[in-house]
């Protein structure tokens, strides 16, 4: 009987750590995603207006999904800037916003992206045009 009253309370205490880190976690980084899906899904997080992550994709198809991703939700796109290694994106929604993406090739056929809704950024309408993007890669 103790032996089993031992292993309820590392359980309890284990599940009380647990809780206590996630909170902890969430406090600390601000708003993190940590989305799993199929392939082009990495892990995104919106800090300070500022929506980033990584595509599963190389530069030259990410530039091409966020085209396409701009013309699905009728952004209207209004400067495109391409270097060695990176690309820049902007555009105006429908709603006269401002929409700027920024992708830049990590190595090993990932690109990071960073996207900017108007100056204060837009964390739901961030996700859908990722979501977008993710959809065309």
């Amino acid at each position: 009987m103790n032996k089993l009253m031992n292993k309820t309370n590392k359980i309890h205490r284990s599940l009380a750590l647990t809780i206590v880190a996630s909170v902890f976690a969430l406090a600390a980084g601000g708003c993190w995603y940590a989305v799993a899906g199929a392939g082009a899904y990495a892990g995104y997080r919106f800090v300070d207006g500022e929506y980033k992550g990584v595509l599963r994709a190389d530069l030259a198809d990410s530039i091409r999904a966020t085209r396409a991703a701009f013309e699905d939700l009728e952004i209207r796109e209004q400067s495109f800037e391409d270097s060695a290694g990176s690309a820049a994106i902007s555009g105006v929604s429908g709603g006269d916003r401002g929409v700027h993406v920024k992708l830049e090739a990590q190595g090993k056929g990932d690109t990071n992206i960073r996207i900017r809704i108007d100056t204060f950024g837009d964390q739901s309408y961030s996700q859908l045009l990722v979501d977008k993007i993710n959809a065309h890669l």
